[in-house]
């Protein structure tokens, strides 16, 4: 368990940038970075951090920066 996707869309293209965050804000893993189209976009992720370390269960955030805005999503990580 961990795995899933995470999905987002663009009204139109731009740079785009989806984090993991632990509770502090601190970034635990970048999923996404760079020039995206416009449209939906699907990432997968596999409940690890950058170093490639399996994250405990619990609670994280996913933040998505794109067209000027920024939304963050809590999300619960289970094991």
């Amino acid at each position: 368990r961990g795995a899933g996707t995470i999905g987002f869309s663009l009204s139109r293209s731009g740079d785009a940038t989806l984090d993991v965050l632990d509770i502090g804000g601190r970034v635990l893993a970048t999923l996404a970075r760079g020039e995206h189209a416009s449209g939906a976009h699907r990432v997968a992720w596999d409940g690890r951090d950058a170093r490639g370390q399996k994250l405990a269960a619990g609670m994280v955030f996913v933040r998505l920066a794109a067209e000027g805005r920024v939304l963050t999503q809590r999300v619960a990580l289970s094991r």
